[in-house]
């Protein structure tokens, strides 16, 4: 009990717990997360898929993402152009 009760102190940041200070926590190192992976200004505008959309823009290098991109992007890179004649 002891033990757990230091690692929840150590956790929030102060010794007086009260309801709720978990999730501020968690919600505190997720937004500090957000700037670091999306910068400032975008952490501060996010909206839910903000991160499924940069990681598919860094993929496949482009700014729209159309059906088959990975697929493409994937299979490019594992196969790359092949030329006839085993040349």
């Amino acid at each position: 009990d002891k033990r757990a009760r230091a690692k929840l102190f150590e956790f929030i940041g102060k010794e007086d717990y009260q309801f709720g200070d978990i999730t501020k926590e968690v919600e505190t190192r997720r937004v500090e997360w957000m700037k670091g992976v999306l910068g400032e200004e975008a952490a501060a505008n996010y909206e839910f898929g903000d991160l499924t959309k940069k990681a598919l823009t860094s993929l496949t290098g482009k700014d729209e993402y159309e059906f088959g991109d990975v697929s493409k992007k994937i299979f490019g890179s594992l196969f790359g152009k092949r030329k006839r004649g085993g040349q």
